[in-house]
């Protein structure tokens, strides 16, 4: 894979894919409950279109996007070039609309940077918790919630089928902010101070060391930086 460039085409098709699935799906939701009825499976169709594209849209770059010098798939595309470094072997990532050769710092003459090991334990704490309390919450609104088949045994449920109700609205609830809690940690305390676009990875096992996509530098845990391993 050597001396191969990536295709910014591929990185805006991925781009285009997710942000037309995104509008389509919130001009599906602006349909009222009456029209809904009225073309029920043409609104169906179009919200599974929609999703479809989202889909597409993120996996398409990581699918068609490798680094040439280590095989990593590229996570995040961007729509014009940037310099950007291979989180796992810490090269500049060559693109077809970048310059032919992009100078870089040798691997041992760049920033080293140490960064707390409990906040990335923090971080994966909130995601499992807020993973499992999602998934709970729509698991009891889908499994548990009765489907009373006429109106007086609706009314005979009413009190059971809101308390559950209740109980899985808030478990979604509840695990999306927890989601939102992890993402917001990471972000902010495991990003590279020195240019603050790349991050640690919660998941890196200790003696590992992750590079700044946006700046090169060694990100690492304190008292466990080593550049024999990186991830």
């Amino acid at each position: 894979m050597e001396g191969k460039t990536l295709k910014r085409k591929w990185a805006q098709i991925s781009i285009m894919l997710f942000c037309l699935g995104v509008g389509i799906d919130l001009l599906s939701s602006l349909f009222t409950s009456r029209e809904q009825q009225e073309f029920g499976l043409f609104v169906s169709a179009v919200q599974y279109t929609a999703g479809g594209m989202i889909l597409m849209g993120l996996l398409f770059w990581p699918l068609m996007a490798r680094c040439p010098h280590c095989g990593k798939r590229c996570r995040i595309p961007t729509w014009v070039y940037r310099k950007e470094y291979c989180a796992r072997c810490g090269h500049v990532l060559p693109f077809d609309d970048g310059p032919l050769h992009e100078e870089e710092l040798p691997l041992n003459r760049r920033g080293r940077v140490q960064l707390g090991r409990g906040w990335a334990r923090l971080t994966l704490a909130l995601f499992a918790v807020g993973f499992v309390c999602g998934a709970g919450g729509i698991l009891t609104l889908i499994l548990l919630v009765p489907r009373p088949q006429s109106a007086d045994e609706f009314w005979a449920l009413y009190e059971t089928i809101q308390s559950i109700r209740d109980a899985g609205l808030y478990m979604f609830v509840t695990g999306c902010a927890l989601l939102a809690a992890a993402v917001s940690v990471s972000r902010h305390l495991l990003r590279c101070p020195c240019c603050g676009e790349g991050a640690a990875s919660p998941l890196q096992r200790r003696g590992q060391t992750r590079w700044c996509r946006g700046c090169g530098a060694a990100l690492s845990f304190a008292g466990e930086l080593e550049y024999e391993s990186s991830v």
